[in-house]
């Protein structure tokens, strides 16, 4: 490997994306150490017998051995949200970087038991390993698991698991934000803006999403401790109708003070109400994600700050985990890729990168 032209590449990375830099230079390590993608170190015997964190073995068999391609699968595709397409960039990222085939999949419409019926496909086709959001267990956890007897490499994303029972699927690494602290973390940079007594109105695209709930459970429990209340809301993801049923809400509970978004989808509707309705400073308006919708809404005053949880490193690290398992049998480790507040201080930063396609 020419490492001078390596270390040419990483500097004119840094100058153009700076927070590709770290990815770049992981990579160049990464090679550097372990050679060509092409060398396997399955065959080690100290390798073989080295046990992963829940204590199972590693399959010697599967380390470096022929297979498909590398998948991400998730509940919805890059079609109809904004945040999905930041996901697959990354991936796609990565397989450039790794060299290797990878591939994003998710149904046009947000379903689970579409995205359980990718996931069996993809292990039907003898991938290299599995990246799978989690979106619920009851679904995915049966053919999450045969992946796991095949001996198939397995990373969660995105969506952890959220089950209490602590079972097999709980064991596999996440990369992804942990949700409930997420929300804790949103709450308490939301308390200065905020007196006892105030409500707060959580709103969501559609009911009943594990991750909203979280987040959601997270900011009412830490804001309940200040005697501040939150509700939660479901406005869909028609900008229209987001648009008519925040105001509705509104109009009926006039001590509503602040507004938090569980995403992009939902944001879209409350900027759009603040800003026709020119109500910018009547509500604390924060939100989890970035598009360039929430920047230019920070930018402009309209809404405070967001907790970013950069999907494209979720997309990137996602297949950096399922890439070292299959080819060098490496135990594939939890990455936060969470929890970045973007506010008026470095919006500009993040307008540059959303504007890019790699920031949400």
């Amino acid at each position: 490997m020419n490492v001078t032209r390596e270390r040419t590449r990483i500097r004119k990375y840094v100058n153009i994306k700076p927070f590709l830099a770290v990815l770049l230079l992981g990579t160049a390590a990464a090679v550097l150490l372990l050679g060509t993608a092409g060398t396997s170190i399955g065959s080690s015997p100290a390798l073989a017998e080295q046990s992963v964190t829940d204590g199972s073995p590693l399959h010697p068999s599967s380390v470096g051995s022929s297979c498909s391609r590398y998948y991400v699968i998730s509940y919805i595709g890059p079609y109809n949200n904004p945040f999905m397409p930041v996901v697959e960039r990354g991936v796609n990222f990565a397989g450039q970087k790794f060299r290797i085939p990878v591939a994003f999949e998710g149904p046009e419409t947000l379903s689970v038991p579409d995205e359980a019926a990718l996931l069996r496909s993809a292990i039907a086709s003898h991938p290299c390993g599995l990246a799978v959001l989690l979106a619920d267990p009851t679904a995915l956890d049966a053919p999450i698991l045969q992946a796991e007897r095949d001996h198939i490499p397995v990373t969660l994303w995105n969506v952890q698991d959220f089950t209490p029972h602590g079972g097999p699927i709980s064991q596999l690494a996440y990369v992804g934000q942990d949700e409930t602290l997420s929300g804790a973390k949103l709450a308490t940079h939301l308390l200065p803006h905020l007196y006892r007594g105030e409500q707060g109105v959580y709103a969501v695209d559609f009911a009943g999403e594990i991750v909203a709930q979280f987040r959601y459970n997270g900011i009412k429990h830490t804001l309940a401790q200040h005697g501040i209340s939150l509700s939660e809301l479901t406005i869909g993801s028609n900008p229209t109708s987001e648009v008519s049923t925040l105001a509705s809400y509104l109009a009926g509970h006039p001590k509503v003070k602040f507004i938090v978004s569980n995403g992009a989808p939902a944001s879209v509707g409350v900027v759009t109400y603040i800003v026709h309705n020119h109500l910018a400073g009547k509500y604390v308006i924060a939100s989890f994600d970035m598009t360039p919708t929430i920047a230019q809404a920070i930018k402009t005053g309209v809404q405070l700050f967001s907790l970013d949880q950069q999907p494209f490193l979720q997309g990137f690290y996602a297949v950096a985990n399922i890439y070292f398992a299959h080819e060098y049998g490496f135990t594939p480790v939890n990455v936060n890729t969470g929890t970045l507040f973007v506010d008026r201080s470095n919006v500009n930063v993040f307008m540059r990168l959303t504007s890019e396609g790699i920031g949400a």
